[in-house]
């Protein structure tokens, strides 16, 4: 269990780097994994209203923002494509799907 003395929902990103800046800051936003530690926070700063659960695809790149669920990233068909089912075969041994449909990317990382 954790404990949290101030929370904070983030409006932009630029406010969510700088008050990480303090050492005891945490940046959540699903709290999947946060929640099984044992840790003491000052402030947790809360990523999930700032558009980051989206994948972006253009012809060259792909962004895959940090409030992407794993679900998400499991199921996107030209990530299946491009690196052969390698991106869903690392994520489906995660929990389970319903775990997954609410664990992020950033959150994993």
């Amino acid at each position: 269990m954790f404990s949290v003395n101030q929370y904070v929902k983030a409006r932009t990103l630029k406010e969510a780097y700088e008050l990480n800046q303090a050492r005891n800051s945490r940046v959540m936003g699903g709290m999947m994994w946060m929640r099984l530690g044992n840790a003491r926070v000052q402030t947790i700063i809360d990523i999930s209203g700032l558009g980051l659960d989206q994948i972006e695809e253009t012809d060259h790149v792909i962004k895959i923002g940090a409030m992407c669920t794993l679900r998400t990233l499991e199921q996107r068909e030209r990530l299946r494509k491009m690196y052969g089912g390698a991106i869903q075969e690392a994520v489906r041994h995660i929990v389970g799907v319903q775990f997954r449909n609410q664990a992020t990317v950033g959150g994993s990382i």
